[in-house]
């Protein structure tokens, strides 16, 4: 739903997420200089960044610079939102291993 009067808004918040996926990615680029990663996993994890920022950026220059569509818009937020999760999940392998969402938490800490 299309709320009139909170385009600024709506854009602020765009902007703060291209940045923010930008220097995540960048980051993310930094960090995978360092040995110990799933070359594989590696690759996808940090292809699937790179578009989430990319996505994010396409979906704000939708929203501010050219209007085109809000149904256009929407469905790139959709994509951004899938890459991001896709490419979160995988960083969440890269970082905490295969079975980091059912591992039961240890009692002795």
């Amino acid at each position: 739903m299309h709320l009139p009067g909170f385009d600024e808004l709506y854009g602020l918040i765009l902007l703060h997420a291209v940045f923010f996926a930008t220097i995540t990615a960048i980051s993310g680029i930094i960090l995978s200089t360092e040995n110990g990663y799933d070359q594989a996993l590696l690759y996808r994890h940090r292809w699937l960044g790179g578009a989430t920022a990319i996505f994010s950026y396409l979906s704000w220059l939708i929203f501010i610079r050219f209007s085109i569509s809000f149904r256009l818009f929407k469905i790139m937020m959709i994509i951004s939102t899938a890459l991001l999760v896709i490419a979160s999940h995988n960083g969440g392998i890269l970082t905490h291993g295969e079975d980091y969402l059912t591992i039961s938490p240890r009692k002795d800490v």
